[in-house]
């Protein structure tokens, strides 16, 4: 990938380096011309790239999780739940075994958390669940519906 634009974004604490392309591929998720985008870490290890923005079916998502790479995908994912219908973004990020050692290190929990927070804060983008998978087959309609909406679990005494 060509080197591109990017901007800085600083919240409280906080600084990160976004594409302007993944920005651009944020925002039309965010006003649902898309429902897909994908983001990596870049070459230079320091700003997020876009991978890919498109809209796909949910059960193409598991072949785009490449297994030597972390990657970040935003998804909107188009659901019923009770009888009402809902539109719910999640983040997820899949993580890979055979990823660069480099990669690794700079992977972390902290770089996700940033990247959410600028785009929830910097992009006004709320995300319904944040979820982290080892392996893209888990991502199933069946997976994210109850991640999103968790079975309610009555104990009694």
């Amino acid at each position: 990938m060509a080197a591109s634009q990017s901007a800085s974004y600083d919240f409280q604490g906080f600084s990160i380096h976004i594409s302007q392309a993944a920005i651009e591929a944020l925002k039309k998720l965010q006003n649902k011309e898309i429902n897909y985008v994908q983001l990596s870490i870049g070459k230079n290890l320091e700003t997020i790239e876009l991978e890919s923005s498109e809209t796909v079916n949910l059960t193409d998502i598991p072949g785009r999780v490449p297994e030597d790479h972390f990657r970040y995908h935003v998804y909107l994912f188009k659901h019923t739940h009770e009888g009402d219908y809902m539109e719910s973004v999640v983040f997820i990020t899949s993580v890979a075994d055979n990823a660069p050692p480099k990669e690794k290190l700079n992977h972390s929990g902290r770089l996700r958390e940033d990247l959410t927070r600028v785009i929830e804060n910097g992009l006004g983008m709320e995300f319904a669940k944040r979820i982290t998978v080892y392996d893209g087959k888990e991502i199933t309609e069946e997976f994210l519906y109850d991640e999103v909406h968790p079975k309610k679990t009555i104990v009694r005494k």
